[in-house]
């Protein structure tokens, strides 16, 4: 059995995590099945949809296969294989959308905060419970501080409060809520697909910069970008104000 379903058509990669008998937790071959899907996805087609078999999107990190861990090979290998599924889907070049229909916990939470969107529904829960179990999240806190910032983050964390969909939506965790997630992903997932790649790509970049360099940076690579568009579109006898 494939650990992760992958279909490509109309140019939407659509991945499917396929553990539903462990709730989708992460292991490590799990990992590494979803990492080299995601390199194929970004290399094939203009975008990604990232979702659940079964009533769980993902309940984080397999606990039978982090627990039998015992040397620092181990726990460095881990924490780079993890670690990297989050950058390796923070920084793909095409967009993904996460649809999340059921609980997304710990490292599964990470990842719908690595992915570009994530569509939640009512069946949605999120938490992050490794503190009082005596487990530092470290991990997951590049890309949850990245989407909802630092005090947020760390009052998600030290609480260790389930939260629903709405709640999530708040937060900013998810970016749109809809009855019928799979649904809506699909029709937001074809529209992406539809738009030039260049532009899309270019403006995902401007996003990320206004987010994190200085504003006076951000402003300049901004006029850039608009007067090189504007440049490009003269060329091809598109121009228009």
């Amino acid at each position: 059995m494939s650990l992760v379903k992958l279909d490509i058509s109309d140019g939407v990669a659509r991945l499917t995590l396929n553990r539903p008998d462990k709730r989708n937790a992460l292991n490590a071959e799990l990992i590494d099945a979803l990492t080299e899907a995601l390199k194929k996805a970004e290399a094939e087609a203009r975008v990604v949809t990232l979702s659940g078999e079964g009533p769980a999107f993902c309940a984080g990190a397999d606990l039978k296969s982090v627990g039998a861990m015992t040397t620092e090979v181990e726990f460095r290998a881990h924490a780079a294989r993890l670690g990297g599924l989050f950058a390796t889907l923070s920084d793909l070049a095409i967009p993904s959308i996460c649809v999340v229909n059921g609980p997304a916990l710990g490292a599964g939470c990470g990842i719908v905060c690595s992915g570009t969107l994530a569509i939640a529904g009512p069946a949605a829960r999120f938490a992050f419970p490794e503190l009082s179990k005596g487990v530092l999240p470290a991990l997951v806190v590049p890309p949850l501080v990245r989407v909802i910032g630092e005090r947020r983050a760390l009052h998600v964390l030290c609480t260790e409060t389930p939260f629903d969909a709405a709640e999530a939506f708040d937060l900013g965790i998810v970016t749109q809520l809809s009855d019928t997630p799979g649904d809506t992903a699909a029709t937001l997932a074809r529209h992406l697909a539809s738009l030039p790649p260049d532009r899309l790509n270019r403006i995902r970049r401007l996003i990320r910069t206004a987010a994190t360099a200085p504003a006076t940076e951000a402003r300049r690579l901004a006029a850039e970008a608009n007067v090189a568009d504007r440049l490009a579109r003269n060329e091809n006898g598109k121009f228009n104000s």
